[in-house]
């Protein structure tokens, strides 16, 4: 759209943003209550990059869960590309993780790494 000038007004309001809490930490005092209705706040989906360990292991990190390492159901070739793909089962307090290992851009496998699903 020739013309056409898009303003952004995100920093005009601050303090509806989610805080940097690599800068302000953990034990600042907390916010006003936050109205969830029909947000899944701790609704997490995600694709990482995962490697191979000993044992047919493959490896992956979940952001905000952690390490993970699960069994291969065969032989992963050198070279292979990894990746896992996952979600949190639940609702607003997560229940489980699933995820999906896919070996050169093709299903692997899925599992449960976390909780139940």
């Amino acid at each position: 759209m020739e013309g056409f000038i898009m303003t952004c007004t995100c920093q005009t309001n601050a303090s509806a943003h989610v805080p940097d809490f690599s800068v302000t930490g953990f034990r600042g005092a907390a916010a006003a209550p936050v109205q969830l209705e029909g947000i899944q706040a701790l609704d997490l989906s995600f694709c990482v990059e995962a490697s191979t360990a000993a044992g047919n292991q493959i490896c992956f990190s979940v952001p905000v869960f952690g390490r993970f390492c699960v069994t291969s159901p065969i032989p992963i070739p050198a070279g292979a590309q990894l990746r896992a793909c996952g979600e949190t089962c639940g609702s607003f307090i997560p229940t489980g993780l699933k995820v999906t290992i896919y070996l050169n851009g093709n299903v692997l496998f899925s599992t449960v790494v976390w909780g139940s699903c």
